[in-house]
């Protein structure tokens, strides 16, 4: 009998795993997306502090030297009209979480908010799109004005970037206040990163 044929006799059970993240407020639980790896914001993060664009960290993607990773940011979360929110995608080093990686980072960014009418069109103000493109790893900023207070605001951000450097890298999402320092602007419990790697 042939090793092949050997083989087919055999029952293998077949085990598939998928990672799992529980948002301890709700009590609730988040599978991954099958065939990419996934992280996820479990719980509401706490009010944006400031201007300053800060590191969040369950969605990082850790990086090796010349790795290409591409994906998709969904970014749920909620605006203060007085404070608004920017953000930017970066590759920074592992070693100090701040000194930006040689990398070449393309995003196409897309911010939506509900309308509350019945319009087919939505209004221009709720609606913004715009691609960035650096070679740096700072990558660039993007500020993302609603013009209003309200939740369940929607940013996705498709991206792709690629290490040029031997140096080992994190790729971030970074997150802050247009102006201001007020609360009231926070990111949402299932904000995702889902991202492959080469």
């Amino acid at each position: 009998m042939s090793p092949v044929a050997k083989l087919r006799e055999v029952n293998f059970p077949i085990t598939f795993i998928m990672a799992f993240y529980s948002n301890t407020t709700q009590g609730t639980v988040v599978y991954s997306a099958d065939g990419y790896q996934q992280k996820i914001l479990a719980n509401d993060g706490s009010d944006l502090a400031d201007t300053t664009l800060a590191t969040q960290s369950a969605l990082s993607i850790p990086l090796g030297g010349y790795e290409r990773v591409m994906g998709k940011y969904t970014i749920w979360y909620d605006s203060d009209n007085t404070n608004e929110l920017k953000f930017r995608i970066a590759s920074l080093a592992q070693s100090d979480g701040s000194t930006a990686v040689a990398s070449t980072i393309y995003t196409d960014v897309t911010a939506r908010s509900e309308e509350s009418t019945a319009a087919d069109t939505p209004a221009a103000a709720n609606v913004e799109g715009t691609g960035t493109y650096s070679t740096d790893g700072a990558g660039e900023v993007v500020t993302i004005d609603v013009n209003a207070s309200t939740s369940g605001l929607l940013l996705a951000v498709e991206f792709n970037a690629l290490v040029t450097a031997a140096t080992k890298g994190t790729l971030v999402f970074q997150a802050a206040l247009i102006t201001g320092s007020a609360s009231g602007t926070h990111l949402l419990a299932g904000s995702n990163v889902i991202y492959k790697k080469w």
